[in-house]
């Protein structure tokens, strides 16, 4: 049976800020408070950053089509009435196009919808009012008031205590993005308030950034993101990698070889000055192709197609070879009786736009999310490492941690080891965690 959502706080603040517009309507005459507490219900945001915007688009919008529903109406009763009804329905629907114009020359054109309502609440309903100038000023009243109700309410929140010395590492891959390589609008909200308000948060992906930062547009990062299973950490902020483990071409060489054989492609990853260039040869088969059409156009990556690519000299620091899971797995087999698999370390990841198929990543074995976690923990100087595990594949960071949690749907032998378990049915569980961590309420006591 699916949990019913609990009630939040947006929503019993959007109902105190309608309340509150009516408590100041109750007092003052002319008002009417169906305007303000529109205001105050679109402008109640999740964010005060976006109760700001709407807030200021409210504001523009609401003096746009006040005035000029004002200028129409005056320019009926005093100089030449718009007779007959129909034409003038006409005039009013001409009148939008240009108010919608009006706005994409300010570079508003948010604002266009909410213009038109003003407009049209003007020049429609209150067509035979006696006085025109004081019902359009009390309408732009009314709005300022529920905006400014609106973001007051929004900016007040329940004065918690930030626990110090935390360090917060979240899979990724297996935890916050859904099948569809999203995060909830819920988790990204939470995140970013995080976030902003210092914690220290890092995220884990075997991929590599430019995979995973068009989800993540707008979040303040504070720390490095762990990438390609450890092998580097990516700064968003500077756009460069902090660290990198390369794998010497002694060692590549005999894979390469390998691969030869197989007549099998592979993507190799070479970071050189702060770039993430991909080398690749030609396709071996129609999901290779598709997989490079789908990340070709990512803005961090840099494919560069290699005719001859095994003879290529550049040092990589990661190789990932696409095929169906089944020929991956006797690849596997086969690299591991490599003598120089001992200097490395492997993975196979699945693809998801067609299970059959996956990906093996060959990296150094000195490379491990465990390690990178590690490395940032002392480049931060933090006391505790709590981790946020969803799949084997971060097995490594489980061992590493001062507290882990593991998903609910990972291996049971997995959440044996850890603290305990969050929920991932709605991808929040581990941001709820996070929270629970980071913000102590004053009146609790410090352990």
């Amino acid at each position: 049976m699916p949990s019913v959502p609990k009630i939040g706080m947006r929503l019993i603040k959007t109902a105190v800020a309608v309340f509150l517009c009516f408590l100041v309507d109750f007092f003052r005459d002319g008002g009417t408070p169906f305007y303000s507490a529109i205001a105050a219900i679109l402008c109640m945001q999740p964010e005060l950053g976006s109760s700001l915007k709407v807030g200021k688009e409210r504001i523009i919008a609401t003096i746009i089509g006040g005035i000029v529903g004002m200028a129409m109406l005056a320019f009926e009763r005093y100089a030449v009435p718009i007779e007959p009804v129909l034409v003038r329905y006409l005039v009013i629907s001409i009148m939008v196009i240009i108010l919608m114009y009006i706005t994409v020359l300010l570079k508003k054109p948010s604002c266009a919808y909410l213009t038109c309502v003003v407009f049209m609440s003007i020049v429609i309903s209150h067509v035979a009012d006696a006085n025109i100038y004081v019902f359009a000023l009390n309408r732009i009243l009314d709005t300022l008031i529920g905006i400014f109700i609106a973001i007051v309410i929004n900016a007040i929140h329940i004065p918690h205590r930030k626990e110090q010395g935390l360090l917060f590492v979240c899979d990724l891959d297996h935890n916050l993005l859904s099948k569809n390589g999203d995060i909830s609008q819920h988790s990204k909200i939470h995140l970013s308030r995080l976030l902003k308000e210092g914690a220290c948060i890092s995220f884990v992906t075997a991929d590599t950034p430019a995979s995973v930062l068009p989800h993540m547009e707008q979040m303040p990062f504070t720390m490095p993101l762990v990438i390609l299973n450890g092998v580097a950490l990516y700064d968003t902020k500077t756009h460069t990698y902090v660290s990198q483990h390369n794998l010497p071409l002694s060692t590549v060489q005999p894979v390469y070889e390998l691969l030869k054989r197989h007549h099998m492609n592979c993507f190799i990853h070479v970071i050189s000055k702060d770039n993430l260039h991909i080398y690749y040869g030609d396709f071996r088969h129609a999901k290779e192709e598709q997989y490079y059409e789908e990340t070709r156009m990512q803005q961090q990556n840099a494919y560069i197609y290699a005719e001859n690519l095994y003879d290529t000299q550049n040092i990589p620091c990661y190789l990932k070879i696409m095929d169906t899971k089944e020929n991956l797995l006797q690849l596997q087999k086969e690299l591991k009786l490599l003598p120089q698999y001992q200097s490395l370390s492997s993975t196979i990841l699945p693809y998801p736009s067609d299970e059959s198929y996956g990906f093996l990543g060959i990296y150094c074995n000195q490379a491990s999310i465990g390690k990178a976690a590690l490395e940032l923990k002392q480049k931060t100087c933090s006391s505790t490492l709590i981790s946020f595990i969803g799949d084997s594949d971060c097995a490594s960071l489980l061992e590493v941690s001062d507290l882990s949690y593991v998903s609910d749907q990972a291996d049971v032998s997995l959440q044996a080891k850890a603290t305990g378990t969050f929920s991932v049915s709605s991808k929040n569980g581990s941001v709820k965690k996070i929270e629970e961590f980071y913000w102590k309420p004053f009146f609790k006591n410090k352990k």
